[in-house]
């Protein structure tokens, strides 16, 4: 995918962003995003393009803001998982390679492991029976 195509509101056209230049248009695109009420599987879609750019900082910032922008899109509450899930995932990810065992870094260790658990009975609350959430908080349970 070299491309990404973002649907103008009332239109039958669509922007194309190209993957090539992420990197120099994060806040464009965000703000692209929103105004147009982009679907919120595109907030995915760019945040896991910037996530294999290795752009961790991006990748954060459009799951976050795509979580945002769920209250004002109706009828996704199943992208609105996934991003939750994504979201809470990589806090898991971050509280693992903290590994050293000073009280600030594991102070830090355990916040992350508290935003990833609130992110995951956050999804619970869109759909209870989502296996992902479950799995998410016994891997939180084990740390």
């Amino acid at each position: 995918m070299s491309v990404i195509e973002i649907p103008l509101k009332n239109s039958e056209e669509v922007l194309e962003v190209s993957l090539s230049d992420l990197h120099e248009n994060s806040n464009e695109i965000l703000n692209i995003l929103h105004q147009e009420e982009a679907p919120l599987s595109l907030y995915l879609n760019f945040a896991l393009e910037y996530y294999k750019r290795g752009m961790f900082n991006e990748f954060e910032l459009f799951l976050q803001q795509g979580s945002k922008a769920a209250s004002a899109i109706p009828d996704q509450q199943k992208q609105h998982l996934l991003i939750l899930n994504c979201l809470a995932s990589y806090q898991i990810k971050k509280a693992k390679q903290i590994t050293l065992n000073d009280p600030a870094s594991q102070q830090d260790k355990k916040y992350l492991f508290e935003t990833a658990t609130s992110l995951f009975n956050a999804a619970d609350k869109i759909d209870i029976r989502e296996t992902t959430s479950w799995i998410g908080k016994g891997i939180c349970s084990i740390y």
